[in-house]
This record gives C-alpha cells, sequence and structure tokens, in this order.
C-alpha cells in the first residue's frame, strides 16, 4: 500500500496536491509546524476547510506536528521511525519563499531542510520515489530559454530564495548520482486554481499585480514591453507533482512546471486586464504614466517618505520584485508537457486563469495584503 509523505500542505503548492492525493483515494501524512496543539488544530482546520476535505477522507490524512529544520524533523524518535517506516513517496513541497533573507539565514534554511529530507529518504526502507520542488529562479538572471536539465553556467541571483535553491539542487543532484530517485519539479509563479482562481495564501503574482494597477504608485508604472510572466494554476502543479512521485525510473529528473514561452503573458496586456478587472470591481485607479524602468526605480525611492505607513512598507520591498523584469527569460517545457498530456494533465491558458485568480483575491477582500509567506 501506497502512503505519502507531504511537506509544505499549508502552502499554495502543497494544498493543491494534498487535493489530488484525496482525490486519488492514496493515504498521507502531512507535517505541519505548530507551536502547541491548539496552533496545529487551527492550521488544519484552515487547511480542510480550504480543501474541502470530508470528514471521511480526513481518515486518510496523518498529521504531524514537526520542524522541518531541526534533525530528525523535530519529531522524537519513535515518531521518526515509525514515519520512516510507513511511507513510501516523499513530495517536499515547504520552503520560505522569502526572498529578501540574509544569504546566510536563506542557505541555512533551505539546505536544513532539503539535507533532512532526503537523510529521511535514505532512512525509509520502503521510499520508492522523492519529489523536490524547486523553482525556475534557479536560472537566476540567465537570458534566454531555460533548458529542462541542470543549470551549470555562472549566473547572478536576483535574490538569497533563488541562490539558496541553486545550492539545493547541486546536492539534490549529487544525491541522484548516487542512486536516490528524486525527480525535481520546477514551478514558475504560482497563481489560483485554473477553475476558481482560489489560493490559500497570495504571494508574488498578486503583489505585482498591484502595482501594475497603479494603485499604489500614483499611476506610476515602468515601460514593460518586450516582458513577459510565466504564471502557472496551483492545481497544474499539483498534479504534475503527483504523476512524477507516481513514475519510478526512467522518468525526466527535472520538469518545468510553466506556461513556457509560447503562452507567457506580456506585462503590458496583463497590466490592462488587471486594471479592467479592478474597476469592474468598483476601484477607482489612476491614470498610467509609463516610465523607463531605470527610472522608474529612482521614482519609487522617491517616493517612498511620503507614502502612508501601510504603502511605504510595500513600495520598499518593490525594487526587489522589480528585478524580475530585467531580464527576458523563457522557460521550456516541451518534454514536460508531453509527460503531463500523457497523464491527462492539460495545461490551462494562462489569461483565463489569471482572471479568475485576479477576481478571486478581489471577492476575497484582500487587495494591498498579499502574504509574502
Amino acid at each position: 500500500m501506497t502512503h505519502f509523505f507531504l511537506t509544505g500542505a499549508t502552502g499554495v503548492v502543497g494544498s493543491a496536491v494534498l487535493r489530488c492525493l484525496i482525490d486519488a483515494g492514496e493515504r498521507v501524512t502531512i507535517s505541519v509546524r505548530a507551536g502547541s496543539p491548539a496552533h496545529l488544530k487551527q492550521r488544519l482546520g484552515r487547511l480542510y476547510r480550504f480543501c474541502g476535505i470530508s470528514e471521511p477522507e480526513k481518515d486518510l490524512i496523518t498529521p504531524v506536528k514537526a520542524d522541518l529544520y531541526q534533525p530528525g524533523l523535530g519529531l522524537s524518535p519513535d515518531k521518526y521511525r515509525d514515519l520512516a517506516a510507513r511511507i513510501t513517496h516523499i513530495l517536499h513541497c515547504a520552503g520560505n519563499v522569502t526572498m529578501n533573507l540574509s544569504p546566510e539565514a536563506a542557505v541555512s534554511q533551505t539546505m536544513g531542510m532539503t539535507r533532512n529530507l532526503v537523510l529521511l529518504t535514505e532512512n525509509s526502507p520502503r521510499v520508492r520515489k522523492t519529489v523536490y520542488v524547486s523553482t525556475v529562479g534557479v536560472a537566476g538572471d540567465t537570458p534566454g530559454s531555460i533548458p529542462e536539465d541542470w543549470i551549470t553556467r555562472d549566473r547572478g541571483f536576483r535574490n538569497s530564495y533563488e541562490a539558496a535553491k541553486s545550492d539545493a539542487e547541486l546536492f539534490i543532484r549529487q544525491k541522484i548520482e548516487e542512486g536516490l530517485d528524486i525527480t525535481v519539479v520546477r514551478p514558475s509563479m504560482v497563481i489560483g486554481d485554473a477553475q476558481t482562481g482560489k489560493n490559500i495564501r497570495f504571494q508574488v503574482f498578486y503583489y505585482l499585480c498591484e502595482f501594475l494597477s497603479g494603485s499604489r504608485t500614483r499611476g506610476l508604472v515602468p515601460d514593460l514591453k518586450n516582458i513577459s510572466l510565466d504564471v502557472i494554476p496551483c492545481d497544474y502543479v499539483g498534479s504534475l507533482i503527483y504523476r512524477a512521485a507516481c513514475r519510478p525510473r526512467p522518468f525526466p529528473v527535472i520538469l518545468h512546471a510553466c506556461s513556457g514561452p509560447d503562452k507567457s503573458i506580456g506585462l503590458d496586456e496583463l497590466a490592462d486586464r488587471v486594471r479592467n478587472i479592478y474597476r469592474k470591481h468598483g476601484y477607482c485607479l489612476p491614470g498610467l504614466k509609463k516610465v523607463p524602468l531605470p527610472l522608474y526605480r529612482i521614482l519609487i525611492r522617491c517616493l517612498i517618505p511620503f507614502a502612508p505607513v501601510k504603502a511605504r512598507r510595500s513600495l520598499k520591498t518593490l525594487p526587489m520584485f522589480l528585478n524580475y523584469l530585467d531580464t527576458p527569460q523563457g522557460f521550456l517545457n516541451t518534454e514536460t508537457g508531453k509527460l503531463a498530456g500523457a497523464g491527462g494533465i492539460n495545461q490551462p491558458e494562462p489569461l483565463a486563469c489569471v482572471d479568475r485568480s485576479l477576481e478571486y483575491y478581489l471577492r476575497a477582500g484582500n487587495p494591498g495584503n498579499p502574504s509574502g509567506g
């Protein structure tokens, strides 16, 4: 009997994977970080409500209060041995996506989790397959088309998160060469469910949309011609991870869970769609004033001292996200698309998914307060 161990179940990708597992009738142990039993119960309640987990379906789920940063996942020796003895697949979707951690903290956290999950793989006699969720951001500032392969060329990184994930991939590659069956899945910018737009947490995409609307910057937006954004719905990523987990070798080592260069969205077009949807929901937006990106960075710095406190915090972090608009990139997904299609996983049209995600975001009443976690 299969039994999955899923990390990051309370996150955007992990919650989508959990729903896939339950729909397939799989048994799964989920790790949840919590400060107390009451906190664990609270987090589980929110997760189950979001995923629509019914009472009978809860019988398929074994939650454990764990800390992936700690040796032995923070479990007692008996609980660790019990976990290692029963699991057959490991799906590692957890991660701290904060982009402005110090390089030392980012590497410590990312590598700590990665080593602990690989050690669990090595200590679990029944584990057949591990899926490690990385990010297309490991390409850093590499221009042009990014292949579905290890990235070995020298490159710069736009933040400590990308650099730490790149280090983790090097470690994973070494373990694969030593014989472990691991597939690395690199998602692009993950948005809400393809059909409903639902998302358990609002991350970078929604933050960018706030600024593309002009509502945060008095209508000032960068001139974004020739720059596009690769977005992908969370349910597509979840289905791809589950398919990868169920396929032993021979199977591609690296999958790109992304829309690909042909379906990436031009940021000028995205800005127009964002503004149309905001207006539909009753927002009064300032007229746009497009300026070159280098000048835009300067203007944002000038705006910060005069902005309200809440907006000021957001504006201070904007330059970090503007770094993603400097280098035209495309993430190749030809082989991944073939494998997904063969498993009945069809990639939805990104523009329709963007509309549904923004509609859900605005209905949820969260504009201006997207989570950075």
